[in-house]
């Protein structure tokens, strides 16, 4: 079932989330409400279970040309995070309209769990496939993309936003 992505401020967003139990039985019904939720949007590589209102540590990337290839991370831990940083503009489903330059570990490791809880490591990951990561589990912390940001570029972006939509 396809559900609305919450918008900024809303207070889901601000928040870290639990991991997902082992045996949580609402949790594949809760996963494919966000690959659904994913897959139906234009132009979004990524999307994490709070921007759907669901406070569990759970994401799915896909920016395959078919949308055919969905990577699922359950639990996701960053485990390594090299000291190259690369600077990329980022925008969010849940902050429309509002773009910014974000610096961000260029290359990164993480461990997750898949959707059946089996556990993977991937190593070395970078490029865009790196940053979506990287965004996407800041979510799961309750961070956004202008958090990166210094406290001015926020602000200014904060007022862009509300200019826009209130």
């Amino acid at each position: 079932m396809i559900r609305p992505i919450l918008q900024f401020p809303h207070p889901a967003l601000l928040k870290p989330c639990d991991d997902v139990r082992p045996g949580d039985s609402a949790f594949i019904e809760e996963l494919d409400a966000l690959i659904e939720t994913h897959y139906a949007q234009e132009n979004c590589a990524g999307l994490a279970a709070p921007q759907i209102g669901i406070s569990k540590r759970f994401v799915i990337i896909d920016f395959s040309e078919k949308k055919d290839k969905p990577l699922v991370l359950v639990n996701p831990v960053i485990t390594y995070a090299s000291q190259d940083l690369d600077v990329e503009v980022e925008g969010c489903m849940s902050i429309k309209g509002v773009q910014a330059k974000v610096r961000r570990p260029a290359i990164i490791s993480v461990k997750a769990n898949d959707r059946n809880g089996d556990e993977f490591i991937m190593s070395h990951v970078d490029g865009f496939m790196a940053r979506c990561i990287q965004h996407e589990v800041d979510h799961l912390d309750g961070r956004l993309f202008w958090d990166h940001l210094s406290t001015l570029k926020k602000s200014l972006l904060m007022n862009q936003f509300k200019r826009r939509y209130g």
